[in-house]
């Protein structure tokens, strides 16, 4: 849509008016004309407005990087705490398996225990047990005459758990009987 005011200037500036056309054709050149200088004009005066968009700008970037870091802060430490919370339920699982080839053993081997390498040779622990599992270290101690033991778990960083678990032949599992490694008040006592 040709502007009006374009229309007058150029028909002012041309120094011809409408009268003066005498054909058809001449009237599509004028218009033609017209909507060029229009167009010219236009793009002219709005280009020092205009702002170059080959990228972003460096504030634009700085928000970009804020918010990130705003959502990354929310987020980590939840992840942090769903983590530990899979592996303390792992570690929980992995003793209740213990105290389960602990029984098969004894119940084979005259009432007596055996180590963690006993168990992963009798075919009743595969041999992950030998080595960390989902941040957790598990062991065995057994008495001397290994009618007794102590099997743990103990989380081998403070990112890995928040909490250490034991469990004897009564095969209940319970809260570290350190402090530090134990829900506040529950030392000692079963996981619920």
């Amino acid at each position: 849509m040709i502007p009006v005011n374009c229309f007058a200037e150029i028909c002012h500036n041309g120094g011809a008016s409408i009268l003066e056309l005498t054909d058809f054709w001449g009237f599509c050149h004028m218009v033609l004309e017209l909507h060029q200088a229009c167009l010219d004009k236009v793009y002219t005066e709005d280009s020092r407005y205009m702002k170059n968009n080959d990228g972003f700008s460096l504030l634009e970037l700085l928000i970009v990087v804020a918010i990130i870091l705003i959502i990354a802060t929310i987020a980590i430490p939840s992840l942090l705490r769903s983590r530990q919370a899979a592996n303390e339920s792992a570690a929980v699982a992995n003793l209740r398996n213990l105290n389960t080839a602990e029984v098969g053993y004894s119940s084979t081997h005259a009432g007596v225990y055996g180590s963690m390498t006993d168990l992963v040779t009798a075919g009743l622990l595969d041999d992950r047990y030998l080595s960390q599992m989902s941040g957790y270290d598990i062991r065995i101690e057994l008495s001397a005459n290994a009618l007794d033991y102590t099997a743990g778990a103990a989380a081998h960083g403070s990112n890995d758990g928040r909490f250490d678990y034991y469990s004897t032949p009564d095969y209940v599992i319970r809260y570290s009987t350190l402090a530090a490694r134990a829900p506040a008040g529950l030392t000692g006592q079963p996981v619920r």
